[in-house]
């Protein structure tokens, strides 16, 4: 037994060298043990027959891995993107100090760090106060995935409308270029009522009158459920944004050293948490895609939550060609078309990952990791994405019984969590979530650059 696992393990070896190579009829082994009989037998399954373009299921949003997307963008092949969320906030009764006197000036800070379309499209956002029926659907699943309507959340009035452009045109480029100028598009919402007083107003009364609402995070988001930040017109941009912020500048009194009491201003910000309810939007077209239709020259990915490529791998052709053989090694890559040819073009999915349709539906909510036998990922290089041995997957399905396995393929995102010791750093967790970077890539189905290719062996005593 120990002789024939060597054995094995040299095949694999022998496959991954010479993977490049259409031709496997060359693999072989230059030597065995003599009492041994060993046969390996190379074959090829095209998938192009089997190679479909679907519409993506709502895509999970977990805002430990995800980032909040902002704007509108229309792309001449992958069509229209439309993207908007809710964020909640944490507060404490030390939101102000002691010697507080009034809250005058209240704004939403959004910063974000890239951003996808033409830097200069004029867009206009605007920003509604959440209705308590956002903090109502904490028992709905559905306000974690996202195909909510989050309209619905919204009040009947905006607090604030602003026309802005990714690249903000007011700062100079001594400023904006200069090393740790933060990108952010700010939105002053002072003029906001809640229950007929100004925000800051109100913020300010409840925090004399009644600190421990500031100290329940139930009573808190009673009485300020969250913001609804949308964009109601312009179609050139959207945002990636990593941080939202809500700064109240407050006035307050001082003793200084001289012990006269004197005027000053502060800034409290408070800051949305992932154990806050937190959702994001996205509006895809799919109606451009030929949904459904197999047997086509190309299949199709759109990111975020737009359409999937799958293929559905014939498992009664491979247990036909390799009979009551011993799969060794199934490789398996994807090619893709170069983008599209346009200053604004999607780029595509950094990773991609392969995964049995039946494992995708509660793989992120569940926080899953991508392993064998039911997942694998390859990251893009060269126009190919390289899944390697993908053969336990073949093994399991063949195993249960099926005669066909379907699989898609699932832009990720894997961050990675790191302690450190001294000088030495050690990884402790890696999670794994949907990507929801704007991406789109056009993949290849042809039979030269679609297959599965197979190594099997046979291995009996003389």
């Amino acid at each position: 037994m120990k002789i024939k696992s060597l054995i094995l393990y040299i095949f694999s070896l022998l496959l991954i060298t010479s993977a490049c190579d259409d031709d496997l009829n060359s693999v072989g082994i230059g030597t065995k043990p003599e009492r041994d009989n060993v046969t390996v037998y190379p074959d090829t399954v095209y998938l192009k027959a089997h190679t479909t373009t679907i519409k993506a299921d709502p895509v999970y949003f977990d805002p430990n891995i995800n980032v909040f997307l902002l704007g509108n963008f229309i792309d001449p092949l992958f069509g229209s993107l439309k993207a908007d969320f809710i964020n909640q906030f944490y507060a404490t009764s030390s939101i102000f100090p002691e010697t507080t006197e009034s809250v005058d000036t209240v704004f939403l800070k959004l910063k974000y760090d890239s951003w996808l379309g033409d830097s200069i499209a004029p867009m206009v956002a605007k920003v509604y106060p959440a209705t308590n029926d956002f903090n109502n659907s904490i028992t709905d699943r559905k306000y974690k995935y996202t195909d909510i309507d989050l309209a619905q959340y919204a009040s009947s009035s905006a607090w604030v409308t602003k026309t802005y452009t990714a690249r903000d045109l007011s700062i100079s480029d001594a400023v904006y270029y200069k090393s740790g100028y933060v990108k952010n598009l700010k939105l002053d919402i002072s003029n906001g009522e809640i229950n007929g007083e100004k925000i800051g107003t109100a913020f300010y009364n409840k925090w004399k009158n009644d600190p421990a609402t500031f100290d329940n995070i139930n009573a808190f988001r009673s009485f300020f459920p969250g913001l609804y930040v949308t964009t109601t017109s312009g179609t050139g941009n959207v945002l990636k944004l990593y941080s939202t912020e809500l700064h109240f500048v407050y006035k307050y009194k001082y003793t200084d050293g001289e012990g006269v009491e004197r005027d000053s201003t502060g800034t409290t910000i408070l800051y949305s948490t992932s154990d806050l309810l937190q959702s994001c939007q996205y509006k895809n077209s799919s109606e451009q895609f030929p949904i459904g239709e197999f047997n086509r020259d190309t299949s199709y990915i759109k990111s975020p939550a737009g359409v999937y490529t799958q293929y559905t791998i014939p498992l009664n052709e491979i247990a036909q060609k390799i009979a009551q053989r011993e799969i060794n090694s199934v490789m398996f890559s994807v090619s893709s078309y170069p983008k599209d040819d346009w200053k604004y073009a999607l780029n595509p999915p950094t990773k991609l990952m392969m995964i049995r349709k039946d494992s995708l539906e509660n793989f992120f909510s569940e926080s899953h990791s991508v392993a064998a036998p039911t997942s694998y990922k390859a990251s893009f290089s060269n126009n190919t994405y390289n899944f390697s041995n993908i053969s336990s997957l073949i093994r399991q399905g063949i195993s249960e019984g099926k005669t066909e396995l379907d699989v898609v393929l699932v832009p990720i995102f894997e961050k990675t969590t790191y302690t450190y010791y001294g000088t030495s750093q050690y990884l402790i967790t890696i999670k794994t979530g949907y990507d929801i970077s704007p991406a789109g890539v056009k993949l290849r189905t042809d039979n030269n650059y679609l297959r599965l290719l197979i190594l099997s062996s046979d291995i009996s005593q003389k």
